[in-house]
Order: structure tokens, then C-alpha cells, then sequence
């Protein structure tokens, strides 16, 4: 069994205790996690606004090094004026928004946030209808 493995097996088994440990260990394993699962009001105090969002899902997803997910590369530039980087190798545009659930969104960030932690914090599940009525 690799080290991915063993992290995979924590998570399951219940080894990590915090929701950040539990964030650590699935990106250890590979699995792409969205946010540490947290009630509602944090929710909204830290991601009040798209930028923050960004940032938290760069974070995540890059580790402060953006790569290409056209051509792998990791060398970019940002643009200033938006959250948007530039490959120098291929010369197209993107966010860390490509190649994810969120691409081509048109609901802003936080709101989907806020989705989610109601998804992940709904004790019997929560219907699409529900959602609707408490967005």
C-alpha cells in the first residue's frame, strides 16, 4: 500500500479528527475536496465574496504554483485586472475555475459555497427543491 493509501484509510476509519486534517488527507489520496466542511455562518464570513473563493480554490488546487490544464505547464502570468492566468507554452487563457465543477457557472462562487456546506451539514439529505427555496 502506497502513502496515498494510507491517508485514504485514515479518512475512511476516522484518524482525523479536525476538518482541516480531513481537507489534508484528501488531497494526500488524490481526491479533490472543495472546502473543509463548516457550518453555515462560517461559511459566509470566509468566503463573503467571489475573490476569496478563488483565492481559497487556488490554494487548494495549485498550492501557490498555477498550472496550465491545457498543456500541464507552470509557467503563466496572472492578469491583473481579472483572476484569470496566462501559459507562456501555450498561450491560452484559464482560471482555476477550468476543468472543475464550477466551470461556466453562472451563479457567483459564494453562493455555491453556501450550497455545499447546506449539502454537507442536511442531517437526512437535502432535495433540489429545498436548496432552491433556502438560496
Amino acid at each position: 500500500m502506497g502513502q496515498n493509501s494510507e491517508w485514504f484509510i485514515g479518512l475512511i476509519t476516522g484518524l482525523y479528527n479536525s476538518p482541516l486534517e480531513r481537507v489534508i488527507a484528501h488531497e494526500k489520496a488524490g481526491i479533490i475536496c472543495i472546502f473543509m466542511i463548516m457550518n453555515i455562518i462560517e461559511t459566509i464570513k470566509r468566503f463573503p465574496d467571489q475573490s476569496s473563493c478563488i483565492d481559497y480554490l487556488e490554494g487548494l488546487r495549485w498550492q501557490g504554483l498555477p498550472e496550465c490544464p491545457y498543456c500541464n505547464s507552470k509557467r503563466s502570468s496572472k492578469r491583473q485586472e481579472s483572476q484569470r492566468h496566462i501559459c507562456n507554452s501555450c498561450n491560452r487563457s484559464y482560471s482555476v475555475l477550468v476543468g472543475t465543477v464550477f466551470e461556466g457557472t453562472k451563479l457567483p462562487l459564494p453562493q455555491w459555497f453556501l450550497a455545499i456546506s447546506l449539502m454537507l451539514n442536511a442531517k437526512k439529505g437535502l432535495s433540489a427543491r429545498q436548496l432552491s427555496r433556502d438560496l
